[in-house]
């Protein structure tokens, strides 16, 4: 739970970077505006901790304060008070603060606030790394070209004094955009890598995480496990831009991804570093919530895989450390277990193959080998068809690898690949009821032709 010398620890260090919001905070604190539950009080809001701010209870990520320590708190401090400034300003012009309108005003100018102050704090953390270069630390350049503008032309410069002048104007930059756009809009590298769907075929999109204003409002706003404003700021500033993701439904980012490479004896992992899918939980409990789509969770690691097979091909196997609750979800997938909570994907399986094939058909450029993997894949689930389903995962399990199957033969029946799946469904066809209708769709004959001699 969070305790007031927590609350106190939080405050200094925001009095730190800014000594006048860190005055404003201390007091709260001193006269109880800011506190934390009493005696005899549910420490927990659901599943996280929460603090008092004027009355309102804070929501707190439970994960993000055992994990990160007092960032999380820092940055719900900044929120709120973010949020009190909006509202103190509509009170003193006779507006309403009671609506669904204003509530959605005011909590839009808290996010930007402590969104403000995180970059702020990355631009000092950038200066300090110019500084050492013996380079001026207002020497940023006036104007940057697009070409300059984007991450990789930020990166990409041979000197380090200019680098990190690029990137002090690109988080410049970040301050000025409005921020009500979809992610995948600004400036960046904004790169959309594939697309598929999530729950009942709803339009989503795997794309590279998208340093937008917006995306970072997105972020403060979900709250969720391991990510958090600073997080991705400090993966900027380190050039690990590059290893987060992101899945967009809708211009909502639904899931993150954090991809990276695990050194072991004489080669070298892709590990999923940490995953995570947006919650319903409204922020403080206060406004309605929709449920996010079912899905997510795959969707991302099917991105995953895709990546390993396509540019990060140096990678031997895709990793995860896995979390108790979370290890049937990880074995559905066909991840095997590596000891304590070291995972391993084996052959992907069911929901995440149909994924990755959906995937795998939106993306122009995968090479036939990631087809002719895809295909093997298939081929081996089908095979696993002929037995009957005992239960009812086993009978979704079973439509699920029957759509994989669909999908790929939508863009591979006239390949090799394709004609090794239908030959292994006609062979198969008598207790894969199933296959009867993919043979006539796709086979050059229908279900008989150049099968019938097929062993």
């Amino acid at each position: 739970m969070i305790k007031r010398e927590t609350l106190k620890q939080a405050i200094d260090a925001i009095s730190r970077r800014n000594p006048e919001i860190g005055y404003a905070l201390d007091e709260m604190l001193a006269v109880g505006k800011i506190d934390v539950p009493g005696p005899g009080q549910n420490p927990l809001l659901e599943d996280d901790f929460y603090f008092y701010f004027n009355d309102y209870k804070a929501r707190v990520s439970r994960f993000l304060y055992i994990d990160k320590g007092n960032i999380p708190i820092e940055e719900r401090l900044l929120l709120k008070y973010g949020e009190l400034q909006k509202k103190q300003e509509l009170l003193e012009k006779g507006e309403p603060v009671d609506t669904p309108e204003a509530g959605q005003i005011i909590r839009m100018a808290g996010l930007r606030f402590m969104v403000i102050h995180e970059i702020d704090y990355a631009i000092e953390r950038v200066k300090d790394q110019l500084e050492k270069t013996g380079a001026a630390a207002d020497a940023s350049p006036l104007r940057m070209s697009d070409a300059e503008l984007s991450l990789s032309g930020i990166f990409s410069a041979a000197d380090p004094a200019e680098k990190y002048r690029r990137l002090i104007f690109f988080l410049e930059s970040l301050k000025e955009e409005p921020g009500e756009e979809s992610p995948a809009a600004g400036t960046g590298d904004v790169e959309i890598l594939c697309h598929g769907g999530v729950g009942h075929n709803v339009p989503a999109a795997f794309m590279r995480f998208p340093f937008t204003t917006s995306s970072l409002l997105q972020v403060a706003d979900i709250n969720i496990e391991f990510f958090h404003v600073r997080f991705f700021l400090n993966r900027l500033i380190q050039d690990q831009w590059q290893d987060l993701y992101a899945c967009l439904v809708t211009n909502k980012i639904a899931g993150l991804l954090y991809l990276t490479f695990k050194e072991q004896m004489f080669h070298k992992n892709l590990e999923i570093k940490f995953i995570a899918t947006a919650r319903s939980t409204p922020p403080e409990g206060s406004r309605p919530a929709a449920p996010p789509p079912r899905g997510v969770g795959t969707f991302l690691v099917a991105g995953a895989w895709l990546q390993w097979k396509t540019r990060l091909t140096e990678a031997k196997e895709l990793l995860l450390d896995s979390e108790i609750g979370a290890r049937h979800f990880y074995d559905s997938m066909g991840f095997v277990s590596r000891g304590l909570s070291e995972y391993a994907l084996g052959t992907p399986r069911a929901f995440l193959l149909k994924t990755i094939v959906r995937l795998a058909n939106s993306t122009p450029e995968i090479a036939s080998p990631v087809y002719r993997e895809i295909a093997k894949i298939l081929q081996k689930q089908v095979k696993s068809l002929r037995r009957r389903p005992k239960s009812e995962k086993d009978k979704a399990d079973r439509i699920a690898v029957m759509e994989a199957a669909d999908e790929f033969l939508k863009t591979q029946a006239a390949t090799e690949s394709g004609e090794q799946l239908l030959r292994r469904l006609y062979k198969y066809r008598k207790k894969i009821p199933e296959s009867a209708a993919l043979l006539k769709r796709f086979s050059a004959d229908g279900a008989e032709g150049v099968f019938c001699n097929s062993s």
